[in-house]
């Protein structure tokens, strides 16, 4: 029944896809563009419960439309991690099992039946949902007086981020219970952001398609040197930026909307960013990393870094990329980029403490340097990661001769073994 109405809302959406959109995409964009009403809607809502419910049903709705056949089986499964958490006093590890297991499953079965797809589908749903999950077994504790059933579905299958940004438990109920004053509040930032993912998505339309990573494998791309090929690596990561900036914006509008940004002691919403769109001008690694996908990088540090440092020590950064890495999927390109992210920012990390072995540089041209080396092998490994194939990735990387990722190691090795200004205390700060 629910394929059956599934499909006849898909038959509708193709007569109106005039832009010739996936059907995922198309699904996709109505999806945000809902959600600005929607949260007006939520907003007008005086009483608690009505927007435990109202919220509950949009985003079985959504992730209805979204999963099709496997909604059943992701809707049974929150059932599941809800039952059990109400098992173990400090649920933390059962949940993060449990959850893990179940997203490994559908991780498993994409690259079996769907091989190097990005669909937007029950995937990235079961994803967010298990960041709610870890969302929730960290905070349950904290809101012991308003925890429920209804409030732990509802939450799980908050519709305003249904695809991106999992947003802390805690946060959510606060928002629910209207524990701050909203007096303030205003639609006006969620419109500013929706249109300004109208400009990306634009960009997304008209330009990113003249930019491919398709030229890496192009009769052109082998008669560059070196540096030409570093230079159009950055240039087309650029612009394939549009994609996920569009997704970002659309989707910070839709939190917007929804509340959930919203910061009574500024009365603005700046609470919760999706992204900083400086990322391409910052050349720091450390705070790339920060820049990007924020709400995933607050979750890495709230329900791992922070939860697990007490185990694995100086390790424990380390362990988190690795979650991370799983946590994404099980596609090879995933663990090389990983990998050699975790060795970047150990380099930033080095460089940083060994800062003062560099003031003879004019400051100016240090800064030049960072901010090249840093878009250069951030972009050149995300780049083997985007074409999913590992045998693509492989033959892009072997164009190069593998130098962005030998120069990666022999810094890395140098200062780990040498520790080359690791012990000198940081007087002056670029």
């Amino acid at each position: 029944m629910i394929v059956t109405f599934v499909e006849a809302v898909e038959d509708k959406l193709r007569g109106i896809n005039v832009v010739n959109l996936e059907l995922d995409l198309l699904i996709l964009i109505l999806y945000f563009y809902l959600c600005i009403p929607l949260g007006i809607v939520f907003n007008s809502l005086r009483c608690k419960n009505q927007r435990v419910l109202y919220n509950l049903f949009f985003g079985l709705f959504f992730t209805m439309i979204i999963t099709k056949e496997w909604f059943i089986y992701i809707f049974a499964w929150a059932i599941l991690i809800y039952f059990v958490g109400k098992m173990f006093k400090d649920p933390y590890y059962p949940i993060f099992i449990v959850g893990f297991i179940i997203m490994s499953y559908c991780h498993v079965y994409r690259l079996m039946y769907d091989y190097l797809s990005w669909k937007m589908d029950y995937n990235c749903i079961q994803m967010m949902i298990t960041a709610r999950y870890i969302y929730y077994a960290v905070d349950k504790s904290k809101i012991k007086e308003h925890d429920s059933f209804l409030m732990f579905l509802s939450y799980i299958f908050m519709y305003p981020n249904l695809y991106l940004a999992p947003l802390p438990y805690v946060s959510f109920v606060n928002l629910i219970i209207r524990k701050e004053d909203f007096t303030h509040y205003s639609i006006k930032p969620a419109l500013i952001n929706l249109f300004k993912a109208m400009l990306f998505t634009a960009g997304e339309l008209f330009i990113r398609p003249r930019f491919d990573t398709e030229v890496y494998y192009s009769e052109n791309w082998t008669h560059y040197n070196l540096i030409q090929k570093v230079l159009v690596t950055q240039a087309v990561s650029v612009v394939l930026r549009f994609q996920y900036f569009t997704a970002f914006k659309h989707s910070q509008a839709a939190m917007d909307a929804f509340g959930i940004t919203y910061n009574p002691e500024t009365k603005k919403c700046d609470r919760f960013p999706v992204a900083d769109y400086h990322y391409d001008i910052e050349k720091n690694i450390m705070k790339k990393t920060m820049m990007w996908n924020s709400n995933v990088q607050l979750w890495l540090r709230y329900c791992f870094y922070d939860r697990l440092n007490h185990l694995f020590g100086s390790y424990t950064y380390y362990v988190t990329f690795l979650i991370s890495c799983v946590w994404h999927g099980f596609y090879m390109t995933y663990y090389l980029f990983f990998v050699f992210w975790a060795i970047s920012v150990q380099i930033c990390k080095y460089f940083y403490k060994a800062q003062s072995k560099f003031y003879f540089i004019p400051e100016k041209v240090r800064h030049a340097i960072c901010w090249f080396w840093s878009c250069m092998t951030i972009d050149h490994f995300a780049t083997g990661m985007k074409v999913l194939d590992w045998n693509k990735a492989i033959e892009f990387h072997q164009s190069v001769n593998w130098v962005i990722h030998i120069q990666a190691l022999v810094l890395f090795g140098f200062f780990a073994i040498t520790g080359f200004g690791q012990k000198k205390t940081v007087k002056k700060k670029d």
